[in-house]
């Protein structure tokens, strides 16, 4: 019954947050982690760091409402964060939906740029080893699916009198290099 519910309430979420942004594009000077161009430039990156510079351009397209760009960044199988579980939504899926329909309008306050994201939040990656420090025996841990998974956690405010303007469920998710190509794989609903 528990299962029933909980696919019910993906649908149902899915339905609700798949409404209405127009999508823009993102600005040309930006790079696009994926490209030929920018692969060159994160050589000289860590992994970790890599995996850091992907998480926000995945951020970037919340604010720039861009949900062309963010479907390109999903993983072809996409899985539910805290429980490792197949989300019912597919990239595929997710591209037959009218693509000037989007949720990200939806997952930060009017008036707030990426920039205030920036200087309002803290921005944390860890790799299953670092988790399990932190985190030992947390459900989480299963949802590391290869030693190149990231989790991006970036909802915590600097400082913590500061106005809280994002809808956090988005801004925790893990990230993974695979045949050098970053994807977002898990997401938390």
């Amino acid at each position: 019954m528990k299962k029933i519910i909980s696919i019910m309430l993906i649908l149902l979420v899915g339905l609700t947050i798949f409404s209405g942004c127009s999508s823009n594009k993102i600005q040309e000077n930006n790079l696009d982690l994926n490209s030929n161009q920018n692969n060159q430039v994160i050589e000289n990156l860590s992994e970790k760091e890599q995996a850091k510079e992907f998480s926000l351009k995945i951020v970037k397209t919340y604010f720039d409402n861009d949900c062309n760009q963010y479907v390109s960044y999903l993983d072809d199988k996409i899985y539910d964060l805290m429980n490792n579980e197949k989300l019912l939504l597919s990239k595929e899926q997710l591209k037959v939906i009218d693509e000037n329909s989007c949720f990200l309008k939806d997952i930060v306050n009017n008036g707030y740029s990426f920039q205030d994201y920036l200087n309002s939040y803290e921005i944390i990656i860890m790799d299953k080893n670092e988790y399990q420090l932190k985190h030992p025996g947390s459900k989480l841990l299963n949802s590391f699916n290869s030693e190149n998974s990231y989790l991006f956690i970036g909802l915590e405010l600097k400082d913590k009198n500061s106005e809280d303007f994002i809808s956090t469920g988005y801004f925790r998710f893990i990230v993974k290099k695979e045949n050098g190509i970053w994807k977002l794989t898990h997401l938390s609903i």
